[in-house]
């Protein structure tokens, strides 16, 4: 018995609706805390100062939010350039769950409530909702990869198929080079028994080749000979590949398990809670590595109680996916005999991303993403049951979980991510932005993400005293520009707020700038004249002109 069939107008309809509300949910719910995706704050930079940008791995990404940028701005001037561009992501964030909407209509052959209900699972996992909110790069290439993933698994391929399949799966690519690794499932589709004939293995192959090639190869042989210079192979391989030379693979070991587990289950639910309660210090023990300032800032209000309920209600929504997964075990071979197409197509996406991600990145939530959409569809595929023609979700509890994972993920991680009160490296600028003037110098400890904080929201100038890059000017040469800017600015009668974390340097700046660290004898010039100014969050010493400098001492 077959069950997909051609796209009714209907179902096209069906889907945009839930693709809108979707959409809907996510512009609603857009962040205003650039700091959860530490990339937020770099690539809006970049669309501040209308600079043009390719990077390597996610070639178009910043060119098309910069040109959807402009777009807006002439016709909403007024509206902040943040939202515009996370607006890109919450529509492609929609398209995506209409797509897989329609998957599940005319793949899976699910009734409407459904394929309604079994959308919602992916719409409210935290992956797929935050990143369709925020500034990032991996929520356009997925939907492009679910509409190749639609086309693939229809019962009737043909090499229009695999043209289409090209087409899409180039621009995936073009938005992120990791989506390459989808072409496993190409070759599935072109060389698993179906019901029905399909065009040959060496031309179905040969027309996605020649269509993604060509789709991808133009654009970069634009950007790298007419827009980067480059003409050594060498020094266009690396390019290229430039994060396959930076410390990003974790190593095999006891982590290869415990990492892509905390990744993965981060895709589903966001777990921001538990950075808030007693948990706190064993997170920071298993992730040393990791700086999770931002992620305890971002739920500091959550109460201990509505924690503990969120992570019961977390785990609850994992038993009931246990459970739903038990009750239909044996119909694993009937399941996959009924959607064959489908269901090999997925596990072609899904293994390939998950072996790589085991290794590089791990634990990062947006390197899953794709993965919990490929789980999602594996589940319902098993959990729905045929009915004449037609295949049906238990609803009562696939509505539960959809809406488990709506309250789990919203005062767990979204409302928080919705508020600049809740951005950590936002507030730990806030007393600068509140005083500091055109006139005023800024002098931070650390480079990273605070200079870019400052550059957007701050009018002063701002100096790091520490620069993160390792090709930066040695730190010597560094604070005598300091000392002479600061010494400077008192003359023009500026103010200069000195960030506390330059002077008293943490445990990873220490390493950073070395024992010797010549950088305490020039705060020690302006000790006896500064006052503090805090927020509870960032610190900073004011050193104003002597001529109006009242206030003596901290």
């Amino acid at each position: 018995m077959t069950m997909a069939g051609p796209v009714r107008g209907y179902e096209r309809v069906e889907a945009a609706l839930v693709g809108a509300g979707a959409a809907s949910l996510y512009l609603g719910t857009l962040a205003r805390n650039m700091g959860a995706a530490h990339d937020s704050i770099f690539y809006m930079s970049l669309v501040d100062r209308h600079a043009t940008f390719f990077h390597p791995h996610h070639l178009l990404a910043h060119w098309a939010a910069h040109g959807w940028c402009d777009l807006w701005q002439r016709v909403l001037p007024d509206v902040e350039t943040m939202l515009l561009v996370e607006s890109l992501n919450a529509i492609a964030g929609g398209a995506a769950i209409g797509i897989f909407y329609l998957i599940l209509r005319m793949r899976l052959r699910l009734d409407p409530v459904s394929a309604l209900l079994g959308s919602l699972l992916p719409a409210l996992s935290f992956g797929v909702w935050f990143y369709s909110t925020a500034i990032e790069v991996y929520i356009i290439p997925i939907a492009f990869l679910l509409m190749a993933l639609y086309v693939l698994t229809a019962e009737m391929l043909t090499l229009r198929s695999f043209v289409a399949a090209g087409v899409t799966c180039g621009l995936a690519v073009l938005f992120h080079q990791a989506y390459a690794l989808f072409l496993p499932a190409v070759i599935l589709a072109a060389t698993a028994r179906r019901r029905t004939e399909r065009p040959g293995t060496i031309g179905a192959l040969a027309a996605y080749a020649v269509t993604s090639g060509v789709l991808v190869a133009v654009p970069y042989a634009i950007v790298i000979y007419g827009v980067l210079g480059l003409r050594n192979s060498g020094e266009i391989g690396r390019w290229i590949t430039q994060y396959a030379h930076e410390g990003f693979w974790l190593p095999p070991g006891v982590s290869t398990l415990v990492h892509p587990v905390v990744g993965f289950a981060r895709s589903i639910v966001g777990l921001h809670f538990l950075m808030g309660g007693t948990f706190q210090s064993a997170i920071r023990r298993v992730f040393p590595s990791k700086w999770l300032d931002d992620e305890a800032f971002l739920v500091r209000d959550v109460p201990p109680l509505l924690g503990y309920v969120l992570l019961a209600l977390s785990i609850f929504a994992a038993m009931l996916c246990v459970w739903l997964v038990a009750r239909r075990w044996r119909a694993i071979r009937p399941t996959f005999e009924r959607v064959r197409p489908t269901i090999i197509v997925t596990l072609g996406w899904l293994i390939p991303f998950s072996t790589f991600f085991v290794f590089w990145e791990p634990s990062n939530v947006e390197f899953w993403i794709p993965q919990s959409i490929c789980v999602w569809l594996l589940a319902i595929a098993l959990w729905a049951e045929p009915r004449e023609g037609r295949a049906a979700l238990p609803l009562a509890p696939v509505a539960v979980l959809a809406s488990a994972l709506a309250v789990t993920n919203y005062f767990g991680s979204i409302r928080g991510l919705t508020s600049h009160e809740h951005d950590y490296n936002y507030m730990k600028i806030r007393p600068v932005v509140e005083q500091a003037t055109e006139q005023d110098l800024v002098v931070i400890g650390p480079s990273w993400l605070t200079d870019l904080y400052m550059a957007r929201y701050s009018r002063a100038r701002c100096v790091a005293s520490i620069q993160m890059d390792p090709g930066a000017e040695p730190r010597p040469a560094l604070l005598i520009k300091i000392r002479e800017s600061m010494a400077a600015t008192l003359r023009r009668g500026g103010r200069i707020f000195l960030s506390a974390d330059a002077v008293y340097l943490s445990r990873e700046a220490q390493r950073w700038v070395g024992a010797d660290d010549p950088g305490a004898a020039v705060w020690k010039e302006y000790e006896g004249r500064w006052r503090s100014v805090s927020n509870g969050v960032g610190t900073y010493y004011l050193i104003e002109p002597a001529s109006s400098n009242p206030t003596l001492g901290h």
